[in-house]
């Protein structure tokens, strides 16, 4: 679609997210160069190439254009079979960028649930550590397992046994906000990551999450309950440390009745 000015330019985006963007650096309201950092500095558009087309030759106008985010620059006047070869090339490219994305994102996740698994949740995890190290945020690891899981699979078969594990990952995940970072560890371990809370804040987002599961209408167990063992990150902890601290609360709270949250 051709449009003549920035305006025009930033309206039909909206409308329709386009596989790829010429621009030029000369237009009525605002220079090419703005509406492409604009357009950079959006996350529904930031992956969005843009090749520059402009009659512009000097260096300094090509580098501005790569600098502001542009991914090639056709000086005018031009030949129409490379302008269109390049578009084909950056097309080719922006399809196995995006795949690698999609790959990236699904090698994240469980199958199962569609939560994140271990892999990514360990990673999250070790970051936040370099995280605290260096700045000094605390964060808190919940270590949440489902009470007498192997009780639901003898008695109901394991069919109905993934189904608990989707449904309180659904219940689990909504739950909770963007902050926290949640996911299967394995089993029937889930994982949840609170940084930037203290331990109020994590225990008033447990509950939440406890009330939640409690309210689950099951079609053949007629309760299931959860325990949780929570640990604070502690100066010098590694995942594994962290992990293990979190695992002998969980104990605990088995040990103490199940169906609690124990710091």
């Amino acid at each position: 679609r051709l449009v003549t000015s920035a305006k025009q330019a930033l309206n039909a985006i909206a409308n329709k997210i386009p596989d790829l963007i010429l621009l030029d650096i000369t237009m009525p309201d605002v220079d090419g160069y703005a509406l492409c950092r604009d357009l950079k500095s959006n996350p529904s558009y930031a992956n969005v190439p843009v090749i520059f087309i402009s009659a512009l030759t000097d260096t300094i106008d090509k580098v501005k254009a790569f600098q502001v985010g542009g991914v090639d620059y056709v000086a005018k006047p031009f030949q129409t079979e490379e302008v269109l070869m390049r578009i084909e090339t950056h097309l080719k490219i922006g399809f196995l960028l995006s795949q690698n994305v999609k790959l990236t994102h699904l090698s994240s996740m469980d199958d199962l649930t569609a939560v994140y698994n271990r892999r990514c949740l360990v990673q999250y995890a070790e970051k936040q550590i370099e995280t605290a190290q260096s700045s000094a945020q605390s964060f808190f690891l919940a270590l949440i397992d489902i009470d007498l899981f192997k009780r639901v699979n003898n008695c109901f078969g394991h069919q109905y046994g993934n189904t608990v594990l989707k449904q309180i990952s659904s219940v689990i995940k909504n739950s909770l906000t963007n902050e926290q970072v949640f996911g299967r560890y394995g089993g029937d371990e889930f994982l949840i990551i609170l940084p930037n809370t203290n331990q109020i804040q994590t225990r008033t987002l447990l509950d939440k999450v406890f009330s939640n599961v409690s309210l689950i209408e099951w079609e053949k167990a007629q309760i299931i309950t959860l325990s949780c063992g929570v640990q604070e990150y502690e100066y010098g902890d590694t995942f594994d440390t962290l992990i293990e601290k979190a695992d002998r609360k969980l104990y605990i709270a088995k040990e103490n009745g199940r169906n609690r949250i124990q710091f």
